[in-house]
């Protein structure tokens, strides 16, 4: 059994989900959480960009030499960095008045290993999200919330493509 969201929270969440969309679209560097450092090998220098976000650990990617067009990129990075702290602030608001209108939201544990294969390129890869999750998800896209209690903490997905997974220990 379903029951309809309000208008008001189908917009919100419509919002919601375009502003996500153009996140995705724009996710650079300045999306993660690291910095910039530079590294110097055999006398010349070079900038990497580090981050220990996902659960390989720290792990560092080449940006390029120290040259000036670089270092304006890096500057570029920087700068977008601001932005895009207000655009995540303006998406918990959206997501706090979600819930607030009656939306089904997905607890933080699970919501945090979905946002970490979303970051991997799980679903840019071919990654579906299936189950008591996806169904969460059909039922706000339809703009009703379901009367059923049950849900599992588990989170399933579907490959449409060969997909590989590593397991860290």
């Amino acid at each position: 059994m379903a029951q309809p969201l309000s208008l008001e929270t189908q917009t919100l969440y419509a919002e919601l989900l375009e502003r996500l969309r153009v996140a995705d679209m724009h996710r650079s560097f300045a999306s993660l959480e690291g910095g910039f450092v530079k590294r110097f090998r055999e006398g010349r220098a070079y900038w990497y960009f580090r981050t220990s976000e996902g659960g390989a650990g720290q792990r560092e990617f080449y940006v390029g030499r120290d040259e000036e067009a670089v270092r304006a990129r890096i500057s570029a990075v920087e700068n977008q960095r601001g932005s895009l702290a207000d655009s995540a602030e303006g998406m918990a608001r959206l997501a706090a008045m979600l819930r607030i209108g009656g939306a089904t939201v997905t607890d933080s544990l699970s919501a945090r290993i979905i946002r970490g294969l979303q970051a991997a390129g799980v679903f840019r890869l071919g990654g579906v999200l299936i189950g008591t999750h996806a169904f969460v998800v059909i039922g706000n896209a339809m703009g009703v919330r379901w009367s059923s209690g049950l849900r599992t903490q588990d989170v399933d997905l579907a490959a449409i493509r060969s997909l590989g997974v590593g397991v860290l220990r």
